[in-house]
């Protein structure tokens, strides 16, 4: 069984193209944030995300866009995302922002007799932190998979 996992597409459509091409069979799919903002088909990459993901998280860059907030990107980028972000603005309807607004932060899932929990850019679910490699391995000791995931 697998698991495609897919994060930034950033409305890359030829890009995700080429990852379904290159990975066909997959039971299910899982997005980690960030279908919109620098590529220009951003509804192309969110219909299919609508039609074909099975657990989906909300990106800085979809926030924004959903909630016309600052997605507060690091600095480099920040030029681009702003300029991306109003050319998306017209290209994306009421729909499809209303779905950017209902993504979740974090999701938990079991798949495979394994449990998942999946944020964007942190795993406590924080959309705007830019954590250095060295930090990573306090952020995620003694993480609980479960911990904080609704009841059934």
């Amino acid at each position: 069984m697998k698991l495609l996992i897919l994060s930034d597409i950033h409305g890359n459509w030829p890009a995700l193209e080429a990852v379904l091409a290159a990975e066909p069979e997959h039971e299910a799919v899982v997005f980690c944030g960030d279908v919109v903002d620098y590529g220009p088909q951003p509804v192309e990459c969110l219909r299919w995300l609508a039609e074909n993901a099975d657990h989906i998280v909300r990106g800085n860059h979809d926030n924004a866009l959903g909630f016309n907030a600052d997605c507060r990107c690091m600095g480099g980028f920040r030029y681009y995302s702003v300029a991306t972000r109003a050319w998306h603005r017209t290209l994306v309807s009421l729909t499809d922002r209303e779905f950017l607004r209902k993504m979740s932060i974090r999701d938990w899932f079991d798949w495979d007799g394994k449990h998942f929990r999946i944020a964007h850019a942190t795993p406590q679910g924080d959309l705007f932190e830019y954590l250095d490699m060295d930090k990573w391995g306090s952020r995620i000791a003694g993480l609980d998979g479960r911990a904080g995931a609704p009841k059934s």
